[in-house]
């Protein structure tokens, strides 16, 4: 409440620009902070296709192994294989698609943060010209 009230105070007493500025400032204060849930949410995607990717690699290799040592025809194994194989191709895929977004979401808060810091400057500059 406090915080609202100092808000409220600033843009009162702020010449018009200043107040475009410091509403700038707020909303990109917002912004900023959906961008980085937006990255955490991104990350936190992108370690459970890890994990998934690892996991079906395992997969693959005790595919691989029973068949190489399994007494079932190896046409089952061959296509359980293919299976597997199909599967990891498709992980890697979404894999570079999660790392493509992970990156965008990454550019997208680091000029965010620029922009705060940028129009942190122009509040300081203007509250010292006071």
């Amino acid at each position: 409440h406090g915080e609202a009230l100092l808000v409220g105070t600033t843009l009162a007493s702020a010449p018009t620009s200043a107040q475009r500025r410091i509403q700038q400032s707020l909303l990109l204060a917002q912004e900023l902070q959906k961008r980085n849930r937006e990255l955490a949410e991104a990350k936190r995607a992108l370690a459970e296709a890890q994990e998934e990717l690892t996991r079906l690699r395992e997969e693959v290799e005790v595919a691989r192994s029973e068949l190489r040592y399994s007494s079932e025809p190896q046409a089952y194994l061959l296509e359980a294989l293919r299976r597997r194989e199909s599967d990891v191709l498709a992980l890697k895929r979404d894999l570079r698609t999660k790392d493509a977004d992970v990156e965008q979401a990454r550019r997208t808060a680091e000029q965010a943060v620029t922009s705060r810091l940028q129009v942190e400057e122009d509040l300081r500059r203007l509250l010292a010209q006071r």
